[in-house]
């Protein structure tokens, strides 16, 4: 393969600093503020693999990230803040090659899921919320390296993108039906291990014009003809990285609370039991006869 030509880092986007509570886990998520000097336009590498791509960076740069992310957040507030759709982000030319420049082109990012753990799918731990919107939980990393554990991702083919988690940079939450004011929908494959975060543009049934699209679909081993990367200036290990405080502490602890739980569950049905076996009789013993009542319960005498 012939090295393609490097676009220049014309464009600087600042990542704020930002923390983020799950609404279900209650884990907290936080991060610094940092500056990432990245290219505008992206590098076209067809059919080429993730190893493949770092390959193809020069030194003293790294691939992206979720930068653009952070920055259709930003777009996404100054159009809210001008009284005009949030679709305008999507008009920036750090978008173009998903949304209007055919041929359109698929952005494989540095950052990945993978399954926890002893699991060997992103879909061995599921849990919904109380709208009924299901989630897997993952391990998000960047490069090589998983710096979140257990993340809450939306297990969605195609949904609307109604919240990030602004630390990570990833889909938080989905709607649970239409949302007209959008820019993003996410995708996911349940059933692999892991799979590279990617983004593209995609134009979905029933909608007028094309959306970001938060691909979580395919191994970091998979090559496709559209494939792409954005150039960064600086190295991987200079990115800050997350931090998170866990609501559940360890995994001993979350499977102890899970028998205990159990334990008390056991209990409580047992009391309940034996509340409405005596209710039962109470009511039996007002309502039938004493030849009844004798039938029902088996109850024999012995002459004296």
């Amino acid at each position: 393969m012939t090295a393609p030509t490097m676009p220049a880092t014309d464009r600087v986007i600042a990542v704020p600093q930002a923390e983020y509570e799950c609404g279900r886990s209650k884990d907290k998520f936080s991060r610094p503020a940092y500056t990432a000097n990245i290219s505008t336009d992206l590098v076209d590498a067809p059919e080429a693999t993730y190893d493949k791509m770092l390959s193809m960076v020069p030194d003293g740069y790294r691939i992206g990230l979720l930068e653009p992310i952070a920055e259709l957040r930003r777009l996404e507030e100054a159009a809210r803040e001008a009284g005009k759709s949030v679709r305008e982000a999507l008009k920036d030319q750090l978008f173009a090659r998903f949304i209007t420049d055919n041929p359109f082109r698929w952005e494989r990012t540095g950052a990945f899921l993978r399954a926890p753990k002893g699991a060997k799918k992103l879909c061995a731990y599921v849990d919904s919320d109380a709208d009924g919107r299901k989630y897997v939980r993952a391990d998000f990393g960047i490069g090589d390296k998983v710096v979140a554990e257990g993340v809450r991702f939306p297990l969605s083919h195609g949904g609307i993108v109604v919240e990030i988690n602004p630390v990570l940079l990833i889909p938080a939450v989905v709607a649970n039906g239409k949302e007209p004011n959008h820019t993003m929908h996410t995708r996911l494959s349940p059933d692999l291990q892991e799979v590279g975060l990617a983004l593209s543009g995609y134009w979905y049934d029933g909608e007028d014009d094309r959306c970001l699209n938060f691909d979580a679909c395919w191994p970091r081993s998979y090559s496709y003809e559209d494939a792409a990367f954005r150039v960064v200036q600086g190295l991987l290990d200079e990115v800050p990285l997350p931090s998170v405080e866990y609501f559940v502490k360890d995994r001993e602890s979350y499977e102890r609370g899970l028998a205990d739980g159990e334990v008390r569950g056991l209990e409580k049905g047992r009391e309940v039991g034996r509340k409405e076996v005596l209710r039962s009789i109470k009511d039996d013993l007002d309502e039938l006869t004493p030849e009844a009542f004798a039938e029902k319960y088996k109850i024999t005498t012995e002459p004296a």
